[in-house]
């Protein structure tokens, strides 16, 4: 005979096998779930599409942001090389007014000192000048002969 406490008992013990039962069933589906070929494959594929977006969204910043700031240094580089020109053009203006001057300067004095000396001597002068005068001619008539 069974008394109402060992029902009550038995009553305990099916539902915990059955609570037990329905654990096992959830374990053995998520085991079942972890070793299915079709869903690795499916979460493989699904994480590396995810990573292949978000470096293709990475790479797409980058290129937006150096397509903005490629024009600025293309103009700054422009700018420089414009002053560096500009500077230099004015110091070689400045150095050939210098050596224009100075140019001058020796030449009126390299004719000063020339015409004190044809004045010194005036017929020396006149044989040099003659002979200079000669080779010129002869040079022009070899150079516009026919051959």
């Amino acid at each position: 005979m069974t008394t109402g406490a060992g029902t009550g008992e038995t009553d305990k013990r099916r539902e915990e096998i059955q609570k037990t039962r329905a654990e096992l069933g959830e374990t053995a589906r998520a085991l079942a779930a972890k070793t299915d070929p079709k869903a690795l494959g499916r979460e493989t594929a699904a994480r590396a599409k995810a990573r292949v977006r978000e470096q293709a969204a990475q790479t797409t910043d980058t290129v937006r942001e150096s397509a903005v700031r490629l024009p600025m240094t293309v103009g700054q580089k422009a700018l420089q090389g414009t002053k560096a020109i500009s500077q230099k053009t004015l110091q070689s203006t400045r150095t050939a007014r210098q050596k224009g001057e100075r140019g001058v300067e020796a030449a009126r004095n390299s004719a000063y000192r020339a015409g004190s000396k044809i004045r010194r001597h005036p017929a020396a002068s006149a044989t040099i000048a003659a002979a200079i005068i000669t080779v010129w001619s002869l040079q022009r008539r070899r150079k516009n002969a026919v051959p």
